[in-house]
């Protein structure tokens, strides 16, 4: 336990090789605490292949699989959906379903409640049911987790409910409803602080706002979440930041800032093979080369970013490249 109190504090303190190196004897005996934790570290560091390896041999584990108690129910229900978690972000949305779906009933049928795992069962796989462009079943099973929260969450598992409504109320459209789900989060992590979700909630405040064309406040939230997603080394939410920082920036009328951005975020999502972020990126390019007079690139990028997007099944980003390809359109040659 010693070795794995030393990986996490690494972890922390973003020293990655000595918590890698750390977590790798922690696992030596195979115990599910320091697999579970080893596979999360890997996961938000973009060693997705790794950290698939790692949830397959816990539930590998002949001891845990013949377990029926809370405990061992919790490790089971948690691996199974960050494994869901890792298909989604690589846009195997089938694979992510399923697994999410398993980790779901896994959770309902503990006979002692594990209802903090079961919440996080419920967010992920309403995530992955928004891609899949099933949004009211998604809208249900955040509401199912909200529900439980209002009994026992914490402030920081309260803002996680409030940040996956966020998202909901994004994939609709009504991006006003989802900049004021943003805001609940950001209230409830004043008090519990949490660096994942506080950076979630900062970079879904700024993006929702500058979907409705507003850049007042959005750089503020930007740098704070990147400057969180970098010390943390969260891969996919420092691209996340990047792209968002391009998207203001061609706001401002600055293509040739936002096209250095959007490069860091194309960067990012290569190493962790995320589609969405790639498809994002590809995007961002072609909007960077359309104001720049460049509309034959622009449309070999928007070519680009539609094949990771067709991947990805991100209902925002399909909607992002429909309307530049109809402004390309109208440029014609």
């Amino acid at each position: 336990m010693q070795l794995l109190a030393t990986a996490k504090r690494h972890a922390a303190a973003g020293h990655l090789m000595q918590a890698e190196a750390a977590f790798s004897h922690a696992i030596k005996d195979g115990d599910p605490e320091a697999l579970t934790e080893f596979a999360q570290f890997m996961r938000r560091t973009g060693r997705l292949e790794r950290a698939l390896a790692l949830n397959n041999q816990l539930l590998a584990d002949p001891a845990l699989l013949a377990r029926g108690d809370a405990e061992a129910v919790a490790y089971k229900t948690n691996s199974l959906a960050n494994m869901g978690v890792i298909h989604r972000k690589r846009g195997e949305l089938t694979q992510s379903r399923d697994l999410l779906h398993e980790a779901v009933e896994t959770a309902r049928a503990s006979a002692q409640p594990i209802n903090q795992k079961l919440c996080y069962a419920l967010d992920n796989y309403g995530l992955t049911l928004l891609k899949i462009t099933e949004p009211d079943a998604a809208i249900q099973l955040f509401e199912e987790a909200h529900s439980l929260r209002q009994d026992f969450g914490s402030p920081k598992e309260l803002a996680q409910s409030a940040i996956n409504l966020g998202r909901s109320q994004m994939r609709l459209g009504d991006y006003a409803a989802a900049e004021a789900r943003f805001a609940e989060a950001i209230d409830f992590l004043r008090d519990d602080h949490d660096d994942h979700l506080m950076a979630n909630a900062l970079s879904g405040l700024a993006e929702s706002g500058l979907r409705q064309g507003a850049a007042d406040g959005a750089q503020g939230h930007i740098e704070q979440a990147l400057k969180i997603n970098e010390r943390i080394q969260n891969s996919d939410g420092v691209s996340i930041a990047h792209a968002l920082f391009a998207q203001l920036l061609l706001l401002e009328g600055a293509p040739d800032e936002a096209e250095r951005h959007a490069l860091v975020s194309q960067e990012k999502s290569e190493k962790s093979n995320n589609a969405a972020g790639l498809g994002t990126a590809a995007w961002l390019l072609a909007e960077v080369a359309f104001a720049k007079g460049g509309t034959s690139r622009a449309r070999a990028l928007l070519r680009e970013a539609t094949v990771h997007a067709r991947k990805a099944q991100s209902p925002l980003l399909d909607r992002d490249i429909e309307q530049t390809s109809v402004k390309l359109s109208a440029a014609g040659t």
